[in-house]
């Protein structure tokens, strides 16, 4: 063996062809979190098939229902293949309520969730104008998270435009 390898005529396999094997180590598995996410990331590859990949998540959420991992992929997926926001925004908060219910419990790719979902939140809520809701949430999310830039972001940044009942929430909270 060598530490070079020569890159021409380089190919990947379709990732698709992997997922037989995210259906069985979901099937051996059900509580094998990167299952269940990794495998409907691969399924969701174009709109037609997002259908799919959500049932898929929700089929996984179901087999872990105390985890906010799983709703908050599918907030994740339906808010950024879709950007539909409202039909994200369920899942998102149930994420939140479920991370908030047992956050010592939670695993790595489950916090890592639980800080994805605190960003779309604010995000969703700043977009819809829900100023006070948003800024709730933030500081809700910012103080499990203290070190996110992200979340910090959001919080200490004006929305703009604003509005004038927008400039004052802003100036309420500032």
């Amino acid at each position: 063996t060598s530490a070079y390898k020569d890159m021409s005529h380089h190919a990947h396999n379709d990732p698709q062809s992997a997922l037989p094997l995210f259906r069985l180590m979901t099937w051996l598995d059900p509580q094998f979190l990167p299952g269940w996410i990794t495998g409907a990331n691969v399924i969701a590859r174009n709109e037609q098939s997002l259908g799919h990949a959500i049932r898929f998540l929700l089929e996984g959420y179901a087999q872990n229902p105390q985890s906010p991992a799983l709703p908050g992929e599918i907030g994740y997926l339906i808010a950024s293949t879709r950007r539909d926001f409202d039909s994200a925004l369920p899942y998102f908060e149930q994420a939140r309520k479920l991370g908030v219910s047992r956050p010592k419990e939670l695993t790595e790719d489950e916090l890592e969730s639980w800080r994805t979902t605190y960003r779309w939140l604010g995000l969703i809520y700043r977009d819809k104008g829900e100023l006070a809701r948003m800024y709730s949430v933030l500081r809700e999310g910012q103080s499990v998270f203290p070190d996110d830039l992200v979340i910090d972001r959001l919080l200490n940044t004006a929305p703009a435009p604003l509005n004038l009942k927008s400039q004052n929430t802003w100036e309420q909270n500032h």
